[in-house]
């Protein structure tokens, strides 16, 4: 599996150390446009391969369908990334919240639909209650796994 990770800050290494822990091996690309904070990302997670441009980490490869990008932006640029990336061909989640407003959030289920993917929104808020229990079992089971690690 493969994690694109978009904001090298804290929460984007919190989800990089929750990666580890994950039962089968992740490959971890990340993009911040902040140079100190991409340098630091790659030395604590020497494994990764750090870009500055969002687009160009997902153009580096071929898509795969186990991909998973999850964007660790501030939520004003929680949208931009999440286009391209459910564009580009892979399942995104997306820190909370999911959107600044209804219509953005619109748009990126609709992309999520168009191109058959996943895309999800870390929220501990309802934690527990049966309808997030039923999106989670329905995420690949890795995506699953992460967020249960995440939210433990």
């Amino acid at each position: 599996m493969r994690l694109y990770i978009i904001g090298a800050g804290v929460i984007g290494r919190t989800h990089a150390e929750t990666a580890k822990k994950l039962s089968e091996p992740v490959k971890l690309r990340v993009a911040d446009t902040n140079p100190i904070a991409l340098a630091a990302f790659c030395d604590q997670f020497p494994e990764a391969i750090g870009f500055t441009n969002v687009e160009e980490m997902l153009n580096s490869e071929a898509v795969e369908n186990d991909d998973i990008v999850i964007i660790c932006t501030p939520p004003l640029a929680h949208l931009d990334p999440a286009k391209l990336a459910l564009m580009s061909g892979r399942h995104v989640l997306c820190e909370k919240p999911l959107a600044m407003n209804l219509s953005q959030a619109e748009e990126m289920v609709q992309l999520a639909e168009k191109h058959d993917r996943l895309l999800g929104c870390c929220s501990v808020r309802f934690k527990g209650m049966p309808h997030m229990e039923a999106v989670k079992i329905s995420f690949a089971p890795a995506v699953s796994e992460i967020f249960i690690m995440l939210h433990l």
